[in-house]
């Protein structure tokens, strides 16, 4: 049997371990990497987009390889960028589609009424996807598979399966060379997850929902031994002789004990310099030392908002003095901050934004990324914006669909709301460079209403800077992967 994974634009690192899963089954496994040229988070020119789309090199390289499934991982992001995919394979094949991922656990019962959707994987697919491309290798029905969704005579059955695997470390080693081998410009930052869960419940965030719909059996939280994790790093860093790193679990640092282990043996036995994503309850003056000795350079800190309806609304529980202090104890061991905020909650004022951007001001990270809300299905923040007005039932069937504007393209339905909410994210970008007295400045003559639509160019900036940073070999890549598929 041969599975074809289909990803766009980023790494997928839970595929790279269902890839070792399927081949441990000797299943044979291929990735095609669609680039999305000019049509990626940084970039979008729709006419360029169109010129170098990807689809015709997709056909051409399915018929080649004439798999007998193949696979989309789904986050509803990418739910567009899924639907046309998987069309224009369905218009010339009939090889199976499975669909698995967040999206696909969130509302797998409206996912597999498409009709290029021939299963979908409800749940952590480690074990259930190679059961099922058994079942498809001898024409059964998947009827016992717990989790997997499926079509018997056009009506729709299955089930999700809500229990956790438990051993992170009985999973073979990821196969990073199926990604590797497709996007071969990628190969000098090293991305890797050690955990899975988190132990907050951010109303916006797909923990969330899967904490809910988790069996309550074992631990949530789980995480790789120590060994496991530095014995995948030190052969991956001779066979790839990577220079940069990456961790993305969701709240490594959370786990105390693991974590501070794992920095140690890091130390001793990597030391690659990397970035990570923090909480601010984390961090703490023994913490911040680990990581600046371990080669840390750069934490990914969410702060969200500072404004406390804001925070009430996100399921967030620090405070002020907390990030203050995380940000202080970051920058005395010379690792630099950058500030995730969101914009667009549910009922935000002006009022609201500038609270935070005159926190930041004070709390002074490195840099402020600020994001846009995106209402991820069946998430707890939802039903918020449902209550404010914000949403309406009709704008929520459509983000289950994944067909809402305002997750996928980063926007309202108000253009003038949209347009104040722009400038202010601007705003937001700029605090940690701007006075006390020149942001209430600002505030007081209502900038918002008039500026310029500064966001955008300050995110293109801040990736041109990070092509020149020693150690963001992401935005690097950004340039190698146009590079790389506009002259091949």
């Amino acid at each position: 049997m041969k599975a074809l994974f289909i990803i766009p634009e980023v790494e997928f690192l839970g595929i790279e371990v269902l890839s070792a899963h399927l081949k441990k089954h000797n299943i044979e496994t291929k990735l095609i990497f669609d680039p999305v040229l000019f049509d990626d988070m940084f970039l979008r020119v729709p006419t360029l987009a169109k010129r170098f789309d990807y689809g015709k090199t997709i056909i051409r390289k399915l018929e080649e390889y004439k798999p007998d499934v193949v696979l989309f991982s789904l986050v509803s992001d990418i739910m567009p960028w899924f639907r046309k995919r998987a069309q224009q394979i369905r218009s010339i094949s009939k090889v199976p589609i499975i669909v698995g991922g967040i999206h696909a656990t969130s509302v797998p019962e409206l996912l597999i009424e498409l009709p290029y959707v021939d299963y979908v994987i409800a749940g952590e697919g480690d074990e259930t996807l190679p059961r099922l491309i058994e079942c498809i290798k001898y024409e059964k029905m998947p009827i016992d598979i717990r989790g997997v969704y499926f079509k018997i005579n056009g009506e729709a059955k299955g089930s999700v399966n809500n229990a956790l695997i438990q051993d992170l470390s009985s999973h073979p080693m990821p196969d990073k060379g199926l990604y590797y081998d497709a996007a071969p410009w990628s190969t000098k930052e090293y991305n890797i997850i050690t955990s899975r869960g988190c132990p907050n419940r951010c109303t916006f965030c797909h923990n969330n929902l899967e904490a809910r719909i988790w069996d309550k059996q074992g631990s949530f939280v789980r995480h790789r031994s120590v060994d496991n994790v530095i014995e995948e790093l030190i052969q991956s860093k001779l066979k790839y002789k990577f220079t940069t790193m990456r961790f993305w679990d969701d709240n490594l640092l959370a786990l105390r004990n693991f974590s501070h282990d794992l920095l140690e043996e890091y130390t001793a036995k990597v030391r690659v310099p990397f970035r990570i994503c923090v909480h601010p309850n984390t961090i703490t003056k023994e913490t911040a030392k680990l990581l600046a000795k371990a080669g840390c350079w750069e934490v990914e800190m969410g702060i969200q908002t500072t404004d406390s309806n804001g925070r009430r609304i996100c399921g967030r529980n620090e405070n002020n003095q907390m990030i203050r202090d995380a940000v202080h104890y970051l920058k005395d061991v010379g690792v630099r901050t950058l500030a995730d905020c969101i914009t667009y909650l549910p009922g935000d004022s002006p009022r609201n934004v500038y609270v935070t951007a005159h926190d930041i001001v004070d709390i002074k990270p490195y840099r402020v990324i600020a994001y846009s809300l995106r209402y991820y299905p069946r998430t707890d923040i939802i039903q918020t914006a449902l209550e404010k007005g914000v949403l309406s039932q009709k704008d929520i069937d459509n983000i289950e669909h994944g067909y809402y504007d305002g997750s996928m393209k980063l926007t309202s339905h108000d253009k003038k709301k949209d347009k104040m909410l722009h400038r202010l994210a601007g705003i937001l970008m700029m605090s940690p460079h701007l006075s006390k007295s020149a942001l209430q400045s600002m505030e007081d003559y209502h900038m918002e209403k008039w500026m310029p639509d500064i966001s955008e160019i300050i995110q293109f900036l801040n990736q041109a800077r990070s092509i020149f940073d020693k150690h963001h070999d992401v935005a690097r890549s950004f340039r190698k992967r146009y590079f790389y598929y506009l002259t091949h």
